[in-house]
């Protein structure tokens, strides 16, 4: 057990804090314990912090060296073409979204099974693996730091975090899943 899980927390003190998202810095004041500097996160701070991420250009948080296969990237070029949305990066930023909106949060845990599944299934195939080209993305702020959190928890890069994911969802693509192909829908038509 480390020294913050045995502090009681029971002197809080207001203290200015900073959190770094990619080079941007976002300051904030909080509640923080005296004894051991744990910081209270609560719903104030993260809709002043939702205001921050919006306010800031989409150029400040980008992720570099996302290596998908031909493959992948062939089949989220089809179906730009296929939604009427001429850029392909406009269909893996959705893809992304869709993933870490409404596959990775899901509260069905048998959509994320069903994609692991398929996934699965096709490692190996060479439809993940062959004529890797690399991309690079701009997000909006919040997709970013969702990416990294995920990324983090799962012991990866961003990079490949998204390589991984949008490898996923182009599987769940090839394979019709439809309710995939209505969320990435739904996002591009919202965008």
């Amino acid at each position: 057990m480390t020294t913050r899980e045995k502090c009681e927390h029971e002197t809080l003190k207001t203290g200015r804090r900073m959190k770094q998202v990619a080079n941007e810095v976002f300051r904030y004041s909080a509640q923080v314990c005296a004894k051991c500097g744990a910081e209270y996160w609560n719903q104030d701070l993260e809709k002043e912090f939702g205001i921050w991420l919006s306010k800031q250009k989409a150029d400040k948080f980008k992720v570099q060296k996302v290596k998908v296969s031909a493959a992948v990237y062939k089949t989220f070029s089809d179906y730009s073409l296929h939604v009427g949305k001429g850029d392909v990066s406009f269909v893996l930023r959705a893809a992304l979204n869709v993933f870490m909106q409404k596959i990775a949060n899901s509260r069905s845990a048998e959509v994320a099974e069903t994609i692991e599944h398929l996934y699965a299934a096709e490692k190996g195939s060479g439809f993940l693996e062959k004529g890797v080209k690399e991309k690079a993305f701009r997000l909006n702020g919040r997709l970013y730091v969702d990416l990294e959190s995920f990324a983090r928890l799962a012991d990866m890069s961003m990079a490949q975090a998204a390589a991984e994911i949008l490898g996923r969802v182009a599987v769940a693509l090839k394979k019709h899943s439809e309710m995939v192909r209505h969320e990435l829908e739904y996002v591009l038509r919202a965008s």
